[in-house]
């Protein structure tokens, strides 16, 4: 379907080699996320949202291919009271959850959750798991790209700022704690 669109690019692209970039002397790679992620990847949304995702939400998003991870082989990675499952498979710390929806007939990326481990915030890993999932989407010729952040929020939206994302509308209520979602928009082909 619409989620196929995407499917070939990033897989291509990760399938080569997962990317890596220096940040802060820490070598940083993104990869697919796997099956012994999602502990991890559950414990970092749980210290990053007032109202976190399921187990059951990252399990049925695991086999999409914009469901990526920020890895690093450093023993710092892990989270909380979660060790590394093992040494060959580093431990998450941030991920980003996209795909491609449809609106008015048009494909539409959406963004739909990124967080990153306490330890790791304020390091670059936010800034470069959203420059790859937007490098994907303009090499799939996204035009526009789409995402939901709660209104109180500010380091995230000043993130997405920087992205080229700009408020589209509001949404009340939207959060289970019923917090208020700010509706982001970024125009590819202008950034």
């Amino acid at each position: 379907m619409v989620e196929d669109f995407i499917a070939p690019l990033i897989a291509d692209s990760i399938s080569h080699g997962s990317t890596s970039h220096n940040i802060a002397n820490t070598q940083i790679s993104i990869r697919h996320a796997r099956q012994e992620d999602l502990l991890e990847i559950l414990q970092i949304e749980r210290l990053s949202c007032p109202s976190p995702w399921t187990f059951d939400i990252f399990n049925h998003f695991l086999e999409t291919p914009g469901f990526l991870v920020a890895t690093t082989p450093s023993e710092n990675s892990s989270v909380g009271d979660i060790l590394p499952i093992s040494n060959t498979h580093p431990s998450p710390i941030g991920f980003i959850i996209a795909d491609v929806i449809l609106e008015d007939n048009l494909p539409l990326g959406h963004i739909k959750d990124l967080a990153v481990s306490p330890h790791w915030r304020k390091k670059g890993v936010g800034t470069f798991l959203l420059s790859r999932i937007l490098h994907d989407f303009r090499l799939r010729e996204i035009k526009k790209v789409k995402l939901e952040v709660r209104e109180g929020n500010t380091t995230a939206i000043s993130l997405y700022k920087k992205f080229g994302f700009s408020f589209h509308h509001s949404s009340p209520g939207y959060y289970a704690d019923g917090e208020n979602a700010l509706v982001l928009v970024s125009d590819l082909l202008s950034n």
